[in-house]
């Protein structure tokens, strides 16, 4: 006989788990679309913030230079808070519902609040010097602080948004229907969801910069680690670093979204100091000369050094790379028996150890031929009735990246939308970025953060000291001529979804209907 209640309750579980399954696409789904809307409006505001920078360059009228500075004030201001806007984009893409979005304001704000507790700080003349995290963790470094009505609290970057923005909506929906008694005094119909969220973001907050200390701990101890040793491998460990500290938030946002240290001029002194030491050459307290070990002087390193003397730039702080192009200085000895090389070439030893401990801008030598590349799979693959659209989207963020040198829209759009894209292509290429440049004899990178057109206005002409630069662009070269197609066939080979496959994204968002993804 045939147990038909065991049948029903297979087909029930079974359609529970098509349910889940159907769930989490929808969820995903409204995911992307909201995202895809906020990418290209981040698209935008990065090629104004190019703008911005290119005005600041040419021109030297006070009207032209004010408003460069504002378009570069939106474009900062935005990517700093990069873990703000995709908070309220998990949020509206989970619940759908505009009080959830209020409720989302009143987490950020209880969050930045509740930082009061765990962090200690004072001010001097200048500045604001920390005192400590948790009454026990000590950090002189206040790149990650911030600031909003007064309050200073930790940057909250692209990770903790999510996160945040999950557990935000995960209460909301448990517990957003619910509202306190009438009869207890003033508090009565508050909804019960604003006092659950406060003892929960609280916890949070202890976590948060608890997460904090400890990574900071990490990336110092595998920072150190890389540098005391002179290993290849080394090469690929600074790639991983400087990816994970790009999305957990300790990176100079401001400059493009790379990991770029900024220094002082004196701190650029010091470098140069440094690099002239490992190439066998001391500088006398007594008479400001250079000598080799043989009491040799160097007349080009008195001529260069004099000059480094006599030059101030006030509190601005760039990068090594970005003093190096600002300065005119030729070739310098490169080892103790006085042969020249470029300046740039001379500033580090050669080593990997040296170039780790230089600090330089993790730039990829294939920025644009990977975005160009990138694009052209997308476009190629993209269904018919959506390729116009994909084309325009595609133009609009590969765009931004080769002129502005942003790479955030970039890595955003295929982190989130096309993820397979971004493992197969991007992240091996970014994790082999230093590899491939020492391979090519290039110890100090291409300096892309600025965009495609201020590297031709600005640093072709110091890179092109190199005599292996050409090996740069044949690279690029093949990899758009021969990657790309082996990409694009292996894609439609396996049917995979890319920007433009999936017919639900795309179409609705160039014909903006916005009122779709709010349920308007």
């Amino acid at each position: 006989m045939i147990d038909y209640s065991r049948i029903y309750k297979v087909r029930k579980q079974k359609k529970g788990k098509n349910y889940n399954r159907e769930k989490k696409r929808k969820l995903y789904s409204s995911f992307i679309k909201v995202s895809l809307i906020v990418i290209i409006l981040l698209a935008i505001v990065s090629l104004l913030s190019g703008i911005g920078k290119l005005i600041i360059y040419l021109s030297s009228v006070s009207i032209l230079l004010s408003l460069g500075n504002g378009l570069m004030a939106i474009g900062n201001i935005t990517f700093s808070n990069l873990g703000v806007i995709f908070f309220l984009v998990v949020i509206i893409a989970i619940t759908n519902n505009i009080k959830a979005i209020i409720t989302g304001l009143f987490v950020l704000l209880f969050f930045f609040s509740f930082q009061q507790f765990f962090i200690e700080y004072s001010y001097d003349v200048k500045n604001i010097q920390f005192k400590s995290f948790l009454f026990f963790y000590t950090n002189l470094n206040t790149a990650n602080l911030s600031s909003i009505f007064g309050l200073i609290y930790l940057k909250l970057p692209l990770v903790g948004g999510l996160i945040l923005g999950v557990l935000s909506s995960y209460i909301f929906n448990k517990y957003h229907e619910y509202r306190l008694p009438k009869n207890i005094g003033f508090l009565n119909g508050i909804s019960f969801v604003t006092l659950v969220l406060i003892p929960i973001i609280i916890v949070f907050d202890f976590l948060y910069v608890l997460l904090f200390i400890g990574f900071n701990e990490i990336i110092l101890l595998f920072n150190n680690i890389l540098i005391s040793s002179d290993n290849i491998g080394n090469l690929i460990g600074a790639g991983l670093i400087s990816m994970l500290i790009k999305f957990f938030g300790f990176d100079q946002i401001e400059n493009g979204g790379a990991f770029l240290p900024l220094y002082s001029y004196d701190s650029f002194l010091s470098h140069f100091i440094h690099a002239a030491n490992q190439h066998g050459w001391k500088l006398s307290q007594f008479t400001n000369n250079w000598y080799n070990q043989n009491n040799v002087v160097s007349e080009e390193l008195n001529r260069v050094w004099e000059y480094l003397q006599h030059l101030s730039f006030g509190n601005k702080k760039f990068s090594n790379l970005t003093w190096i192009n600002l300065l005119s200085v030729g070739n310098l000895p490169i080892d103790a028996k006085g042969t020249l090389a470029p300046f740039t070439e001379w500033f580090t030893s050669g080593s990997i150890n040296d170039i780790l401990a230089a600090n330089y801008n993790q730039t990829n030598a294939l920025t644009f031929s990977l975005a160009f590349s990138m694009g052209v799979v997308s476009i190629l693959t993209a269904k018919k009735e959506n390729r116009l659209s994909t084309i325009s989207i595609i133009i609009l963020i590969i765009g931004s990246t080769i002129l502005t040198g942003n790479l955030w829209p970039l890595e955003l759009l295929f982190l989130f939308v096309t993820p397979f894209l971004y493992c197969l292509m991007y992240l091996p290429i970014n994790l082999f970025n230093w590899v491939i440049m020492f391979g090519l004899g290039m110890y100090a990178p291409l300096d892309y953060s600025q965009g495609l057109v201020l590297f031709l206005i600005t640093g072709f002409k110091y890179h092109g000291l190199f005599s292996n630069l050409h090996l740069v662009v044949i690279l690029n070269i093949c990899w758009i001529t021969v990657i790309t197609p082996v990409v694009c066939r292996y894609v439609k080979w396996n049917n995979l979804s890319l920007v433009g496959y999936q017919e639900e994204i795309l179409p609705r968002i160039t014909k903006r209907q916005y009122h779709e993804i709010f349920n308007h």
